[in-house]
């Protein structure tokens, strides 16, 4: 079951979801990343989404994600989520397109 809160989404389960268009912070503070799905369309093959733990793109991404065509979805879900100390960060590298991320994560 789901609440929405603004642009938000709560799960009853205690799983935040945030979802973005652009390089943001999806969370600030300790956490824990659960899953990110990377939708796109007219980009090129090699563009990716990489995800930080951090507040920026800074440092060694946790996790990358790759763009295998012009248009597609990739979802990587971590079994018992992965700890981010400093934050949650999405950072796009396209060359054009549509493209955006959906990032599951707990306090």
């Amino acid at each position: 079951a789901s609440v929405y809160s603004g642009a938000l989404r709560v799960r009853t389960d205690g799983v935040y979801s945030g979802y973005t268009t652009f390089d943001s912070t999806i969370r600030f503070g300790a956490g824990r990343l659960h899953s990110v799905v990377f939708s796109y369309s007219g980009v090129t093959a090699g563009d990716s989404l990489d995800v930080y733990n951090n507040t920026m793109a800074s440092g060694f991404p946790i996790l990358r994600l790759r763009a295998n065509g012009t248009a597609g979805t990739i979802k990587h879900t971590f079994t018992n989520g992965v700890y981010c100390g400093t934050g949650i960060y999405v950072d796009f590298t396209t060359t054009g397109g549509f493209y955006e991320a959906s990032v599951e994560y707990s306090y």
